[in-house]
């Protein structure tokens, strides 16, 4: 058995129209089933490790199980933005009729800094250490909102 690789037609280079490069295919159920199914056995296992007391981590596993979920929030609004982009609440996402602007690895991000803020209660360190993981500085605001919320 051959595992194909799954390409969803996303290119953040490209600024090609948002119909043929974004719109949900077999591709994207696809990779919305493996995230589901890696959200179930992640979870699974993390409930596992927390539960054991042998010293095997929950600092990386909450992470993942958050960056899975968000990563699935992600993907089913840009979906929403896609499909509604002419509704006035969402014309700000997009930057023309043809090209939207939602990134579902910024969600996936999101989410796995509120789950971890959720299970170690850390808040401003923890805006940090993602902060310093991502580079990224213009992604403080929903950082801190997720954190603080959880």
């Amino acid at each position: 058995m051959q595992l194909k690789e799954i390409d969803y037609n996303r290119n953040s280079t490209s600024l090609s129209s948002y119909t043929s490069s974004t719109v949900a295919g077999d591709e994207v159920y696809t990779a919305l089933w493996m995230l589901f199914l890696g959200l179930l056995f992640k979870g699974l296992i993390t409930i596992f490790t927390f539960g054991i007391k042998v010293p095997s981590g929950l600092f990386i596993p909450s992470m993942a199980v958050g960056a899975i979920v968000g990563r699935i929030v992600g993907i089913g609004m840009e979906q929403l933005v896609v499909r509604n982009h002419d509704n006035p609440f969402f014309q700000n996402m997009c930057q023309s009729k043809q090209f939207c602007t939602i990134t579902p690895g910024l969600y996936a991000m999101v989410g796995a800094a509120a789950a971890l803020g959720g299970v170690t209660r850390m808040t401003v360190s923890l805006v940090v250490i993602m902060f310093e993981l991502t580079g990224g500085l213009q992604y403080i605001v929903p950082l801190m909102l997720a954190v603080m919320t959880c």
